[in-house]
C-alpha cells in the first residue's frame, strides 16, 4: 500500500457471510490497513464463504485531531476507482478531505 496525501490513508474490508485469512491472521471478519503500517503489498484470502456473501471494501483516513488520532471514512467527496484482472486489484482512493 501506498499514499501520496499528507494524511495516512487507508482501506476498510468488512465480510458478511465468510471470513478472511491475512498474513498471520485467520478467520477474521473485518480490517483495516493503512499505509504506514501494512505492507505495499497484501494477499487477503476468502474461506468460508457463503453463496450471499457480501464483501465491503471502502477507503479510510487518519488524521489527527486535537491531538488525537481519528480515523475517517464516508466523507466530502470519498470515492475509489477499482481496476485489474484475475486474481489482483488495484484500487485508487481519493481521501475525500481535498477531492
Amino acid at each position: 500500500m501506498r499514499a501520496a496525501q499528507a494524511l495516512v490513508q487507508g482501506l476498510r474490508l468488512k465480510i458478511r457471510g465468510g471470513a478472511f485469512d491475512v498474513a498471520e491472521e485467520q478467520g477474521i471478519h473485518g480490517l483495516v490497513l493503512c499505509t504506514d503500517t501494512a505492507p505495499r503489498n497484501v494477499v487477503v484470502s476468502l474461506r468460508s464463504v457463503r453463496p450471499n456473501a457480501s464483501l465491503k471494501v471502502w477507503n479510510v483516513w487518519r488524521r489527527q485531531v486535537d491531538g488525537h488520532s481519528v480515523t475517517q471514512a464516508w466523507l466530502g467527496n470519498a470515492g475509489m476507482r477499482v481496476s485489474g484482472a484475475e486474481n489482483r486489484l488495484l484500487l485508487r482512493c481519493s481521501e475525500s478531505l481535498r477531492a
